[in-house]
């Protein structure tokens, strides 16, 4: 653990901030991306495995100072994903099975999981790396990431937003999909916010046909967001019902910490 350690060394004048940040919360992103949610440290994934949105999330704490199985753990999990795009939802390491699949917001954490390793590596041939899709053939891990982000644009609903599907991130909300028309604000700002990144990617590269691509469809999110604002709340998501939305204030709970990811996505789309 102590080479792990040199990698990040915070410097405040709290003492006990610094114990936080440079030795329990960098050993604490280390063991979740070690173990990834397992029951206890002798559960092998028979039971609870990998997540796939978990684990690419999981990556973003340790990427600066194990990059090499930061690597291989993007490359397991873009296995599981189908040649349409979507994602499995859990992997097994134990046995290399992959199971669920159809929530609206899997797939699109890969793209922040691949950019950050790129961004602290520089290790741009990987996106040429050739990775199989679950259901049967194979692509670069870019074309694993394009998938992706077409397959939101190829599922809208009615108000042309991304569908919920099975569940977007919140899968506390998932109820509201049941009938499969509803449509997550969440899944768009998701997306792009993911555009975005790719568009920096793209820049940096000189790659003039994937940043047309990018812009193009980024273009589609600018034309879009304007839609979820209701002149004093972003709508969170439609349900099933179609007219029936969830908005930022549910009951008498005024959910800011959701207007502030929104808002934060919208500086992107200024």
């Amino acid at each position: 653990m102590g080479n792990h350690l040199e990698f990040l060394q915070v410097k405040t004048p709290d003492p006990l901030i610094n114990t936080f940040l440079n030795v329990w919360h960098q050993y604490q992103c280390k063991m979740t991306f070690n173990w990834s949610r397992f029951i206890s440290y002798y559960e092998r994934g028979t039971d609870r495995g990998w997540g796939f949105r978990d684990s690419m999330q999981d990556i973003l704490g340790v990427v600066h100072a194990m990059p090499s199985e930061v690597k291989a753990r993007i490359k397991t999990l873009l296995k599981i994903q189908k040649q349409d795009g979507n994602a499995r939802s859990v992997y097994y390491p134990g046995s290399g099975e992959s199971v669920g699949g159809g929530r609206s917001d899997d797939h699109i954490w890969s793209i922040f999981s691949v950019c950050t390793y790129i961004k602290e590596t520089g290790d741009v041939a990987f996106l040429e790396e050739i990775v199989p899709y679950v259901d049967g053939g194979e692509g670069t891990v870019l074309d694993h990431l394009i998938r992706g982000l077409e397959f939101t644009r190829e599922h809208l609903g009615e108000h042309g937003i991304p569908l919920f599907l099975k569940s977007d991130w919140n899968d506390t909300l998932s109820p509201i999909g049941q009938d499969g028309k509803a449509e997550s604000t969440f899944v768009f700002f998701h997306t792009a916010h993911a555009i975005y990144e790719l568009i920096q990617l793209f820049e940096y590269l000189g790659d003039s046909e994937h940043l047309k691509w990018a812009r193009e469809y980024y273009e589609w999110c600018q034309d879009t967001y304007p839609r979820l604002w209701d002149g004093k709340w972003f709508i969170r998501a439609y349900t099933d019902k179609v007219r029936s939305t969830v908005r930022m204030r549910m009951s008498t709970t005024r959910y800011s910490s959701i207007l502030n990811r929104g808002q934060y996505s919208l500086d992107y789309l200024a």
